[in-house]
């Protein structure tokens, strides 16, 4: 099996206060999930291209979303908040563009 030069995926941590992540320019994302209590962006990426900067927005269960954004949605985690007393359900988006 040859493993180089081709596209492989690639795992981000997103922590909720992140609203940017330096990934390759046609990196996909293919969704955002809990690894060991913290939330995680899996995206198939090209190694060899330039990294730009992709947007993400990661809100809470009934906060307004502003019709300006203009973003694609990737999913819902569930996070353990305050020793693991309470669930807050997030839902993270991502910008179309990127930004070099």
């Amino acid at each position: 099996m040859d493993l180089k030069g081709g596209p492989v995926i690639y795992k981000y941590p997103l922590p909720v206060h992140v609203d940017a992540i330096s990934m390759p320019k046609s990196a996909i994302v293919l969704c955002v999930q809990v690894q060991n209590g913290e939330p995680y962006i899996w995206a198939l990426v090209d190694p060899s291209e330039s990294v730009v900067l992709r947007r993400f927005l990661t809100l809470g269960t009934g906060i307004p979303v502003h019709e300006e954004v203009a973003a694609r949605y990737i999913g819902t985690y569930q996070l353990a908040l305050f020793g693991g007393c309470s669930l807050d359900m997030c839902s993270s988006l991502c910008r179309e563009e990127a930004h070099g």
